[in-house]
């Protein structure tokens, strides 16, 4: 008899999530697309039906192979959540002894998972490899003209199914050395334990580990994980948040790696700003409290299309 499969793969996780219900064991959520708010068990967000699921044959076209385990993905995210549940569960317990060098290496590492394995992840995985295509068949035209060839116009605009966009995540999220320059990158900022004591709860969302550039110059975008400048805010709960800073350009941060800093009112909306931002559909609230998403949607916040 095979093994029951999981049907609802979280790219955020239960337990994770579940640090920020209510009293009731429910989350309140905002929807981008439908700009309506609502409330919802963890299990029923951040998931999508068999996403992590790789089917043999979008690796090896038209192969069977009954010890090709699809799901091979899923159950390896299930090893990483304990550990890093472990670890956030010591450092809230003991928050007056500021973040261990096993807290850092643990929740880096997890950090990093969490960056690329979310929807928005993909989606944004997919677009690139789509306009790769685009560009190829725009050059072969070019060449084709260039040469006087007789060719058709050329438009290359790659068609992938859902098994084979799994396929190419995984394999990303697979690559041991982009795993270990990331998390290297992220054990060597400065760390600091945000506490919220505001009236205002954290949010999350449907990707939470999120990145602030403070160096724009073109053509570079300073958006990388170990980039001049950057900042990475990872909500913890309502009350607390993990914020990574690059050394050399956040110099006024160092005194305080590792510590815990109180968060004021303003810290509080920057930092749900920055989940409202770069967030794919979702905001996550303890509370019904989404007053800054309804204004910051009367200006500008990137929707993405309906699937």
């Amino acid at each position: 008899m095979s093994p029951q499969k999981t049907k609802k793969q979280h790219y955020v996780p239960q337990n994770y999530l579940r640090r920020f219900v209510d009293a009731n064991n429910k989350l309140f959520v905002f929807d981008k697309i439908q700009e309506k708010t609502y409330s919802a068990s963890v299990g029923d967000v951040a998931q999508e039906r068999y996403f992590y699921d790789i089917p043999v044959e979008a690796l090896v076209p038209g192969s069977t192979d009954e010890y090709f385990d699809p799901q091979m993905m899923e159950k390896e995210f299930a090893r990483i959540e304990g550990h890093f549940r472990i670890e956030v569960d010591a450092l809230l317990n003991n928050t007056h002894r500021g973040i261990t060098q096993q807290q850092r290496s643990t929740i880096a590492f997890f950090i990093m998972i969490q960056m690329i394995r979310t929807r928005e992840f993909r989606s944004t995985m997919m677009d690139s490899y789509t306009h790769m295509g685009q560009w190829a068949g725009e050059m072969i035209a070019q060449l084709a003209m260039r040469h006087d060839l007789d060719m058709p116009s050329t438009k290359v605009t790659p068609i992938w199914t859902e098994g084979q966009q799994a396929a190419l995540h995984a394999e990303i999220m697979a690559d041991t050395e982009f795993q270990n320059e990331i998390v290297l990158h992220l054990y060597n900022h400065i760390w600091l334990l945000g506490l919220n004591n505001t009236a205002k709860p954290l949010y999350t969302s449907d990707h939470p580990a999120v990145k602030k550039a403070h160096i724009r110059s073109r053509p570079f975008s300073y958006d990388g994980v170990g980039s001049q400048g950057i900042e990475i805010a990872f909500p913890l709960t309502p009350n607390h948040i993990l914020i990574l800073r690059e050394r050399s350009y956040h110099q006024s941060s160092a005194l305080h790696d590792g510590k815990t800093i109180e968060l004021t009112e303003g810290n509080v909306t920057y930092f749900n700003s920055l989940q409202v931002q770069r967030s794919y559909r979702q905001i996550y609230c303890s509370t019904d409290d989404f007053a800054l998403v309804h204004q910051m949607l009367k200006s500008y916040v990137r929707k993405p299309s309906p699937r």
